[in-house]
């Protein structure tokens, strides 16, 4: 993109400001917070503004309001967005998707953006600089990194936040290899059926080579989890995260890693959590989210059919015994019965005998779709 300058046109007065006056002039005019994916229809490297309005992680985020129709028994877009690869940026996935575009493949809402950049070269290069330095670009598919690091107007960037939703087989594949480390075996093969997921194996044990390649990154946010309704609490963490390893080494990088909440049930040595009865110390910096309790079952046919509950830990807020408890009184409640066997009979599909015929739908909507 080489930008070109008319000689009819007059210099526009805010050139002439000093840098800090257009510095803050075009902070309010460009996203803060970008989306960096490849487009389907051009199949190119594409951008689109950031719409969420809440923190990815927040422990809202359990799903329920991603219904589109309100109906709990018939709503195949809820089922579609649940299964968004965007994770909590489902609405941003939308967006994009939705844009209009002239006859390119190039979309309107870039328009502006583009004008600017094109203006002339001071402008294109204080854009440059400002995206560089002050945006935050988000990436949903770890495949396209390796897009970054070629030279560009992204691959100095110096803020970078990843939503990662792994397959949870490429999770079982990742603990069937340290398990074979541990006991210095050979590596389990592929077999043909499963080549893709070897392939997506493989390029997220190598997740870790394009982000080390930008040199310019400082800031670096890592959102985790598995695409499937079973309690993350069945995950080797160590296991998953060791492709990450390597950013550990990277100086003045400053990374963080969201993964979900733990199930006390659960808690075995065995399982690799960076917290619990093991007692080794994680060199990540680990911040914990209520995972999304609402989740889309697909048939034979990879069509989707039916939202499902599945509240992992904490699972009890709606119990007349924990009413009116803070998240964390009810997290140290919770986890207490559980370590203590008092709920172990109790099924986390179970929900209190007084619950209503609505609240009993949306536990278990079901629909026909096609989607």
């Amino acid at each position: 993109m080489e930008p070109t300058m008319n000689s009819q046109h007059k210099r526009s007065p805010v050139l002439n400001a000093p840098y800090d006056i257009r510095r803050a002039i075009l902070l309010n005019l460009l996203p803060q917070e970008i989306h960096i994916y490849i487009d389907h229809y051009t199949k190119r490297l594409c951008m689109t503004p950031c719409v969420l309005r809440k923190c990815p992680g927040s422990d809202q985020d359990t799903g329920f309001d991603r219904r589109d129709t309100g109906k709990f028994d018939n709503d195949p877009m809820w089922a579609k967005r649940l299964n968004s690869s965007w994770g909590p940026h489902w609405t941003c996935e939308e967006v994009a998707q939705s844009e209009l575009r002239d006859i390119k493949g190039v979309k309107k809402s870039c328009y502006a953006f583009l004008a600017l950049m094109r203006m002339c070269k001071q402008m294109f290069n204080d854009i440059v600089d400002l995206l560089r330095h002050e945006t935050t670009f988000y990436v949903t598919d770890f495949r396209i990194l390796d897009s970054l690091t070629t030279p560009g107007i992204l691959w100095k960037i110096r803020r970078l936040s990843l939503i990662i939703r792994l397959p949870l087989l490429l999770c079982k594949a990742m603990e069937d290899m340290e398990e074979a480390r541990i006991a210095n075996a050979s590596t389990p093969a592929f077999s043909e059926e499963r080549i893709e997921l070897g392939m997506r194996t493989i390029a997220w044990m190598k997740v870790s080579s394009p982000l080390t390649r930008l040199q310019k990154l400082r800031i670096l946010d890592i959102w985790i989890d598995h695409n499937d309704k079973q309690s993350w609490s069945i995950i080797h963490e160590r296991a998953v995260l060791r492709p990450l390893e390597p950013l550990l080494e990277v100086p003045e990088l400053q990374m963080v890693i969201n993964l979900p909440k733990l199930h006390p049930r659960w808690e075995m040595k065995s399982k690799g959590w960076f917290y619990g009865e093991d007692g080794k110390p994680s060199r990540f910096r680990i911040c914990r989210r209520r995972r999304q309790e609402f989740h889309a079952e697909k048939d034979e046919l990879d069509r989707l059919t039916c939202v499902t509950l599945e509240a992992d830990f904490p699972s009890m807020r709606d119990w007349p015994e924990f009413e009116g408890l803070t998240e964390e009184e009810l997290e140290e409640k919770e986890g207490r019965l559980w370590r203590e066997g008092k709920l172990g009979h109790v099924s986390p599909r179970q929900w209190p005998d007084n619950e209503t015929l609505e609240s009993s739908i949306r536990f278990r909507p079901s629909f026909a779709s096609n989607v």
